[in-house]
């Protein structure tokens, strides 16, 4: 138990200066200033950040996709890489058909874009 606790916490809530007075005293504190003066001490991640983080990760998942329709012969005509369920047009440029399928179900694909998990475009 360290000579804190029967001072400050045995009848009452601690206070700022209690605990500065503490640090100085016992724990060496010297000149240096105490984080909870200086305004927010604990780190936060912004809106932006967030924003941003998101923004690359969608940029990132739609490069990964056109890469997966390069190596298929297939062109991304529209869409837009939301979430996995967002809708994409994609072009075969070998039978030169459009399909509009979602982004998991042309990912599940091995062969090609079957009838039941893409929609031809006529």
């Amino acid at each position: 138990m360290c000579g804190l606790c029967p001072h400050i916490y045995a009848w009452a809530l601690p206070k700022h200066s209690d605990f500065e007075h503490y640090l100085v005293n016992n724990h060496h504190w010297g000149d240096k200033p105490f984080p909870w003066r200086q305004g927010n001490h604990e780190p936060s991640v912004s809106v932006e950040e967030i924003q941003q983080s998101m923004l690359t990760l969608k940029e990132k998942k739609m490069a990964e996709f056109q890469e997966l329709c390069q190596s298929r012969n297939h062109t991304v005509i529209q869409g837009d890489y939301i979430n996995s369920s967002s809708k994409v047009t994609v072009k075969c440029e070998i039978h030169n058909t459009s399909y509009e399928t979602t982004f998991t179900n042309y990912k599940r694909c091995k062969n090609g874009l079957p009838l039941k998990l893409a929609l031809p475009i006529l």
